[in-house]
């Protein structure tokens, strides 16, 4: 049995790639990888969440398939139910998960295309909760 799964390999290739954006906010240790997006406990200042979603498959050409690793990406940030705050905040990090997300290879061995759709602007049981979220699901494309 291998270490870890395609998905967590995936997880945290994405995770480093978003690190990488050098948001103030998205750190190594407030970027996480959780199996449920709203379990937000320990992100006090807000962060990034990553959770699997549901894979698919799809026939190729050839002797291989075409699998689709989801990932869930939720970023979030403290709101206090405030009508007003943080929506270019969202709005702005969600251009720059998208742009520094979508188009990537992560390897040869793990996916060889990322795509990026778009999810919630604001997720409304987030803000229920005291804190504003978006959502994107990064697809990661790979042979099997």
């Amino acid at each position: 049995m291998a270490d870890q799964s395609d998905w967590k390999l995936c997880a945290e290739a994405i995770k480093d790639l978003i690190v990488a954006l050098s948001i103030d906010e998205f750190t190594a240790e407030t970027v996480v990888v959780r199996k449920q997006s709203w379990n937000r406990s320990g992100l006090t200042t807000g962060g990034v969440i990553l959770s699997p979603g549901k894979p698919s498959r799809i026939a190729a050409q050839n002797q291989s398939d075409e699998v689709i690793q989801p990932i869930d990406v939720v970023a979030l940030t403290p709101s206090n139910q405030d009508y007003t705050a943080n929506l270019e905040t969202l709005l702005g990090w969600r251009e720059s998960l998208r742009d520094g997300l979508h188009g990537k290879n992560l390897g040869a061995s793990l996916a060889y295309d990322t795509d990026v759709i778009p999810g919630a602007v604001i997720i409304p049981a987030a803000f229920g909760g005291q804190y504003d979220a978006t959502k994107l699901t990064v697809n990661c494309r790979m042979r099997v």
